[in-house]
């Protein structure tokens, strides 16, 4: 999910690619990703109906998360169906498109979720740990006191 510049929230559906493999992309704008950035690429239309240009950067929720993308070029790929802008009984379709990420950036991410839910999982175990002690130590306390 992602907010588009006036607001609107879209929904994008990542599609990974071999870093340095572009031959099934034909690129309408490109841009070189500064040091450190996350560069994606992103389908034409929704690009151009979201005013979304190379050189750009989107911020996409990841589960709980925002993350920073930069956008390295606004593509069109045969691979994925070409989107069309209509109003229909789902709302418009201009708010759905495909970013392509190179397969790299979709592993770290990956790994990235697998260590912030373990993480998260040991401090909910910490947690009941915890309060299993206290109510360990609530019950000793009130055989304690019946005796």
């Amino acid at each position: 999910m992602i907010k588009s510049p006036q607001g609107r929230v879209l929904s994008i559906r990542a599609i990974s690619y071999s870093e340095g493999d572009f031959q099934q992309f034909y690129f309408w704008e490109q841009a070189d990703a500064p040091e450190g950035a996350d560069p994606v690429l992103i389908e034409y239309n929704f690009a151009h109906d979201n005013d979304i240009h190379a050189g750009d950067s989107i911020e996409v929720k990841v589960a709980a998360d925002y993350r920073t993308y930069f956008i390295a070029g606004v593509v069109s790929c045969p691979e994925t169906l070409s989107v069309q802008p209509t109003e229909n009984a789902w709302g418009a379709n201009s708010d759905f498109g495909y970013v392509y990420a190179p397969h790299s950036l979709l592993e770290k991410e990956e790994n990235t979720q697998v260590k912030d839910t373990e993480a998260e999982l040991e401090e909910k175990n910490e947690e009941l740990g915890d309060t299993k002690k206290d109510a360990r130590n609530e019950y000793h306390d009130a055989i304690a006191e019946l005796d």
